[in-house]
């Protein structure tokens, strides 16, 4: 349904059919919301998938339980590549109760195939922690600096509440400051944050500017 609603607004939109998705449950019955998931992917996407490679000014991956893999970025043609790395650092527990399989934090084994493929990487300090780094770096500013050096040329750090972290390839990293929410249910504030950014980046090139306005847009 989700799609049509779309098309209704004018977006072309591409449904690739598999026999099962990668289907989720936000859990609100503990404190903090976690993430459940009721069917997975069994491999990620591919140019199988597609008739034909696409178009555009940019890609943005949101992967939810490794749907992507380093292949998936070579079925665009665009000029940046955004990625999201919280589906990549989460690996499923044991199904429960409720036949719902409970997303654990796991490391992202795959980052090497990620390096010099992606122009812009997004990452939460919770995902930050699972990337295996060299032995003295420690700090995050160390770790993102690390991660610019290393292939990924704009690293954008979200916390939480604290202010988000703009690392560049040699340039010193920048802290923009996010807008406290008072109320109401974070889910999905890191979409809207990386939709937000990639918009404004498109505009005017400056990704300070892109992280404050992805940040009022969160």
């Amino acid at each position: 349904p989700g799609l049509n609603v779309l098309r209704k607004l004018g977006l072309e939109t591409i449904r690739i059919k598999r026999d099962v998705s990668n289907n989720f449950s936000n859990d609100y019955r503990t404190e903090n919301r976690k993430l459940r998931c009721r069917s997975f992917f069994k491999e990620p996407f591919s140019s199988k998938d597609f008739k034909e490679k696409i178009d555009c000014d940019a890609v943005i991956f949101f992967p939810g339980l490794h749907e992507i893999s380093s292949e998936t970025i070579s079925i665009f043609n665009t000029k940046a590549v955004f990625l999201d790395v919280g589906g990549l650092t989460r690996e499923l527990g044991e199904k429960n109760e409720d036949g719902l399989f409970p997303n654990v934090q796991g490391h992202w084994n795959s980052i090497d195939d990620f390096r010099n493929k992606v122009d812009i990487l997004k990452i939460s300090h919770e995902d930050l922690e699972n990337i295996k780094f060299s032995e003295g770096i420690k700090t995050e500013a160390q770790k993102v600096q690390n991660l610019t050096d290393n292939g990924f040329p704009i690293v954008l750090l979200t916390r939480g509440k604290q202010s988000t972290l703009l690392a560049r390839k040699n340039m010193p990293i920048t802290e923009i400051p996010t807008f406290e929410l008072e109320n109401g249910d974070p889910a999905g504030a890191g979409e809207v944050f990386s939709v937000g950014f990639i918009d404004e980046y498109l505009k005017t090139n400056d990704p300070i500017k892109a992280v404050a306005f992805g940040n009022a847009c969160a």
